[in-house]
């Protein structure tokens, strides 16, 4: 089932349960918890007049306006539709303008809050991304917008990540390098894909719940990436993910770096432009890395 309505505007946790059991049927208790979490991250952030445009919509939570998170005209980007392990999956790509070109996978929040392709912190990294030559994907997991089947708790959602990157680097052949990319629940899924696709190369994972869900299958973390949290944020503090990291072993010659975004909640509201700030600079580095070793093989 897609998601096609907000809950209402500002209401008790209660109600925002009732809802979403109404649309979506009980929670699993980790789910539910982590519901909760984001629950009272909106209503710690949010004030009562702006309740109608910012509870619970990822799109609410980013300083963009709706006509700046519609980016679908621009770009050169076109929609697809894959056939995926549950059928149809919906997705937008942004194809490169040379051969061998890099290439992106960007994952989207969870389903459950809201969380869709058009989460303007996806949209953001995936436009950061293509703007840089990356030939550059994103998509609805099952039962989200047109994508077919149901939410799976991460499972399945997982499947439909890596049959996805298998079709981006179907129509990419050759990249000179691979990434993952995910926001909150798409960041650990991320997290997830890159302990099984020994091909990529780099990750960005901004806010991965590493309270919710056990970050120790890094075990050892294959490749170099940042981990971008924010400072207030109680769905995923970062002291958790800190704590996480710290029991987390790298392979020789990589480096999971962190950055803390300043006065940032778990949605980045009014701190989007930090965020691709901090997530930009350590792209260009690395890619400059990667040219650097280029000349000298």
């Amino acid at each position: 089932m897609g998601i096609t309505r907000d809950p209402p505007g500002w209401v008790s946790t209660k109600c925002l349960k009732i809802w979403s059991r109404k649309r979506y049927g009980r929670l699993p208790n980790r789910v539910d918890g982590y519901f909760r979490a984001v629950h009272n991250d909106l209503r710690r952030d949010t004030r009562r007049d702006e309740s109608r445009d910012l509870a619970a919509s990822w799109a609410g939570f980013s300083g963009r306006t709706g006509a700046e998170a519609r980016d679908d005209s621009e770009n050169h980007m076109a929609e697809l539709i894959i056939s995926g392990p549950a059928g149809r999956i919906e997705a937008r790509y942004t194809p490169a303008t040379v051969e061998k070109a890099p290439i992106a996978l960007v994952l989207h929040p969870h389903p459950k809050i809201g969380g869709t392709m058009q989460d303007p912190i996806t949209i953001t990294l995936f436009e950061m991304f293509a703007r840089n030559g990356f030939a550059t994907l994103r998509f609805n997991f099952r039962g989200v917008g047109r994508s077919q089947g149901q939410f799976d708790q991460g499972v399945a959602e997982l499947s439909d990540a890596a049959y996805v990157l298998d079709h981006l680097e179907s129509l990419n052949e050759s990249p000179s390098q691979v990434w993952v990319a995910g926001v909150s629940f798409g960041a650990y899924l991320g997290l997830q894909l890159l302990m099984r696709r020994p091909e990529i190369d780099g990750f960005i994972a901004v806010a991965p719940p590493a309270n919710h869900y056990d970050l120790s299958f890094l075990a050892p973390c294959p490749a170099s990436g940042i981990i971008i949290g924010g400072e207030k944020d109680i769905v995923a503090p970062a002291a958790d993910i800190d704590r996480s990291l710290s029991k987390v072993r790298v392979q020789r010659g990589e480096v999971i770096e962190r950055a803390t975004i300043l006065g940032a909640n778990h949605f980045f509201q009014d701190k989007l432009k930090e965020l691709e700030d901090v997530a930009l600079e350590y792209l260009l580095r690395r890619m400059k890395e990667f040219e650097a070793r280029k000349e000298d093989e």
